[in-house]
């Protein structure tokens, strides 16, 4: 597939790549998040172009002031694609709040907020406003040349236009890699409301053991960074059913006692609904998750396990 472009692009590639991202609308794109920037040399991006396509490009090369380096690729034979290799987050204040806010796995949640540098594949000179077939043929393209910077480093991969998110996880990176790039948004979607656990689950009881003995580490860099720390623990709460586990972002800690927002919607009718305030004993909670004034993530012991399982 190509898209059609002006001659004047090459020529024209910051107004295109830069310019482009402060339109009201998104831009057609793939977006890596990452906890640190991605460094390439000319080499190595050729290198990955030719994996993912089997020819080499050429490379027009174009500083972003402070804050990353932007490429355009061309080749005879295929569309132009933007690489954008940031070196500070892809949002920032009240928008990546926002955007948090806006997805309910803790995991996903924590890799949004902690993120601190992004890496993005561009439709260069698409416009936003595309059928669902065209779109869809768009981020096929975008996601194969994505997929080969998706490294240890990667929390989450991210469609602007569409507003969706996935792990970065082997199996995305499988997908990707051979075009599906919808189909890595229609298997692996965030967590939609709580989790039940089974009495026979050695490997999440243990987990949740250590969330209990290490819930000191939560509850002090809560007290340390306040509400920076985006602090959260996920309690149990007593149903008919035996037992539903919901997240609550910290507001306060009252001695043995834990003050949080519920994050997520409870199956039980009977339990607090999303965004209530609610008191939980420390002994009912099972994991914890937190950002430290570097932007690391910590805790998401069950979550993690449970992420495992999915892959």
């Amino acid at each position: 597939m190509m898209w059609v472009v002006a001659a004047v692009i090459v020529v024209s590639v910051v107004i295109v790549l830069v310019v482009l991202r402060k339109r009201p609308t998104q831009p057609i794109s793939v977006v890596i998040l990452r906890s640190s920037p991605l460094s390439l040399s000319e080499a190595a991006i050729r290198t990955a172009y030719q994996n993912a396509f089997g020819s080499k490009p050429d490379i027009k090369v174009m500083p972003l002031s402070d804050s990353g380096v932007s490429y355009l690729l061309t080749c005879p034979s295929r569309p132009p694609l933007g690489l954008i290799l940031a070196t500070k987050p892809y949002a920032a204040g009240k928008e990546i709040d926002a955007f948090a806010k806006s997805i309910e796995d803790p995991s996903l949640k924590s890799a949004i907020v902690s993120h601190r540098a992004w890496c993005g594949i561009d439709a260069v000179g698409m416009k936003g406003s595309q059928n669902d077939a065209a779109l869809a043929a768009i981020h096929s393209v975008l996601g194969v040349l994505a997929a080969q910077f998706v490294d240890e480093q990667s929390l989450l991969v991210y469609l602007p236009h569409q507003k969706r998110v996935a792990p970065a996880t082997k199996k995305l990176v499988n997908l990707l890699s051979t075009g599906k790039t919808a189909d890595v948004f229609r298997e692996i979607k965030p967590q939609k409301g709580p989790v039940f656990y089974k009495n026979n689950d050695p490997e999440l009881a243990a987990a949740e053991r250590q969330a209990l003995e290490t819930l000191p580490e939560c509850v002090a860099a809560f007290q340390q960074l306040g509400a920076s720390s985006n602090a959260m623990v996920k309690a149990r709460f007593a149903t008919k059913r035996g037992g539903e586990s919901l997240w609550l972002m910290l507001q306060a800690i009252e001695g043995d006692a834990i003050v949080g927002r519920i994050d997520n919607e409870a199956i039980d009718k009977s339990l607090p609904r999303k965004s209530e305030i609610t008191r939980v004993k420390r002994e009912d909670v099972v994991d914890w998750a937190y950002i430290d004034a570097k932007g690391g993530a910590h805790g998401l012991r069950s979550e993690r396990i449970l992420r495992a399982r999915m892959k």
